[in-house]
């Protein structure tokens, strides 16, 4: 929706574009790296004066549209605008302190990881030199392909954000669709919000330690967030754990049971939620995304990522006082979204850390419940 406060006698050219004082969308498709510079923008037609008041469009997926289609980035760019703006709605009314504004999100279906996201923080969080000579696989794996000094400077500047897009043809409806785009955008904000109350020495330990991951196994196992084992591995714990925290709660707000077909994998076009390599469907009590987090397993060994606490926030804000499996113990139903993320400060880089400031924050309430929550997610 817009308005224009200015009058027009003859025809209007409309044309739409993926920026506002929230963020800017742009895109790389292929080579064509200079698109980053410019948001994402469609012609929507030509009216009449008299028209305007009356001027509908409708972005839509283009059908069984290849890697290399102009209008699927086009799609992609408006559907991660929408997310932004669902998101500073909802965090607004949690208490949680809305992503930075001005944020230079890219998409792409460049990188060899494309249905991946990722958030640097670059525009905002200077790299350091240092820090930035070592980038090139993370580039590779997140962003596109071009290395090349120049690319790398330029998107020192021009990324905070992106958001990669699959597009092979036998995933194109079941993994291109709108809830899986604003699943990857919820987590990637989640990843913003966090950064606007830690700061920028925290956010450069943390993806220093993706990056540092990646280019030791590039596509390996154990990328892009490692064993556990490392130096600052309870930095990308949080991180993960806050990220996937915003994916599922806010999904589940956004759709809740629609699609995603009971106790399992849904029709093409439907949502369907994956954790831990597993794809969740709606259950006769929980949707999909919130299936997906309630079950999160720590000792699921087939997850090389285990280590990341992905449900325990929400074991902290549910209102059920139960036992979803026998591994987590979850007795916890007194805290809120709004906790979490106010213990998620700048010097809290540890799991036990967080455990201790969200206790000190809040007059330790039900202090053994919620300890016994931890150590039964190891911690």
């Amino acid at each position: 929706m817009f308005t224009s406060s200015k009058h027009f006698k003859n025809k209007v050219k409309i044309i739409v574009k993926s920026k506002n004082e929230d963020a800017k969308i742009s895109k790389i498709r292929g080579i064509r790296f200079w698109q980053i510079f410019f948001p994402v923008r469609q012609k929507i037609g030509v009216y009449d004066a008299g028209d305007m008041s009356h001027a509908d469009y409708q972005f839509l997926k283009p059908v069984n549209a290849s890697a290399t289609s102009k209008q699927l980035p086009i799609w992609v760019a408006m559907t991660v605008h929408n997310s932004v703006q669902e998101f500073r709605g909802y965090s607004t009314a949690d208490g949680i302190q809305n992503p930075p504004s001005n944020l230079k999100i890219i998409v792409s279906n460049w990188g060899s990881s494309r249905g991946a996201g990722s958030a640097p923080m670059w525009a905002k969080c200077d790299a350091l030199s240092s820090e930035f000579s070592n980038v090139g696989d993370y580039v590779k794996f997140f962003i596109s392909y071009i290395t090349s000094s120049a690319f790398l400077a330029v998107l020192k500047s021009q990324t905070d954000m992106v958001i990669g897009y699959q597009a092979s043809q036998g995933d194109y409806d079941c993994r291109l669709n709108s809830p899986h785009i604003k699943s990857i955008a919820y987590h990637e904000l989640g990843h913003a919000s966090h950064y606007a109350q830690a700061g920028c020495e925290f956010w450069k330990i943390y993806r220093v330690r993706i990056t540092n991951e990646i280019i030791t196994t590039f596509n390996g196992p154990t990328a892009p967030y490692g064993s556990g084992n490392e130096a600052n591995a309870g930095v990308v714990a949080l991180g993960e754990m806050w990220g996937s925290t915003c994916e599922f709660v806010y999904m589940d707000r956004r759709y809740g049971f629609g699609g995603g077909g009971l106790g399992g994998t849904a029709p093409t076009g439907f949502y369907t939620a994956i954790l831990q390599n597993i794809e969740f469907g709606n259950t006769a009590t929980f949707s999909a995304p919130l299936w997906a987090i309630e079950s999160h397993d720590p000792e699921r060994m087939a997850d090389v990522h285990r280590w990341i606490p992905a449900g325990l926030c929400y074991d902290l804000i549910d209102e059920r006082n139960d036992i979803v499996s026998t591994l987590v113990d979850d007795g916890v139903d007194e805290y809120n979204l709004g906790d979490c993320y106010n213990a998620l400060q700048s010097d809290v880089r540890t799991v036990p850390q967080f455990r201790e400031r969200i206790l000190l924050q809040n007059q330790n309430r039900q202090e053994a419940a919620v300890r016994t929550l931890f150590t039964s997610y190891n911690y």
